[in-house]
């Protein structure tokens, strides 16, 4: 019979124990892995459906007024296609950097806060239409300066916000 040397039962208990180690952290993992898969499978798709449902609301909102907008302008403000073609050019020239610097202010603020930031942006657009006139018709355009941080915003966190879901 071959009676193992010191070293090698020293050895052999060594790796034994490593390998008991690595067992019971790939069971502490797998427990691990189990409670987070759970956590997000039920909070997953709650995220998921308000994130659409944002997207949808907010999406509707702008959409209506961006249909009217023009119509009020030439309607109730008494504006003209000059004044129109402005506004279009404003709102539009404000994206422009917003979109350049999106992931700058992704990293800065993060898609919450430009969620946030764009709704803010909506909400005071809308209210400062309502407060317009005939003879004050013109500071449309400084409410237009807002269309770029409630648009680009928006599509900057949104796009963000879906690579992570």
């Amino acid at each position: 019979a071959v009676v193992p040397s010191s070293e090698e039962s020293e050895s052999s208990s060594l790796s034994a124990a490593a390998a008991a180690r690595k067992e019971e952290e790939e069971e502490e993992d797998t427990e691990a892995n189990d409670a987070t898969n759970k956590k997000k499978g039920v909070t997953w798709p709650l995220v998921v459906v308000f994130f659409l449902s944002e997207l949808f609301l907010f999406g509707a909102a702008v959409g209506v007024v961006e249909r009217l907008l023009f119509v009020y302008i030439v309607d109730v403000l008494r504006g003209d296609a000059t004044l129109c073609g402005l506004v279009v050019l404003v709102s539009s020239s404000f994206n422009i950097p917003v979109f350049q610097y999106g992931s700058r202010l992704l990293a800065r603020f993060g898609p919450d806060a430009l969620m946030l930031a764009s709704q803010f942006c909506y909400v005071t657009r809308v209210v400062g239409y309502a407060l317009l006139t005939p003879k004050t018709k013109y500071l449309i355009l400084v409410l237009e300066t807002l269309h770029g941080l409630t648009f680009a915003t928006l599509w900057v966190a949104a796009v963000d916000r879906a690579k992570t879901l």
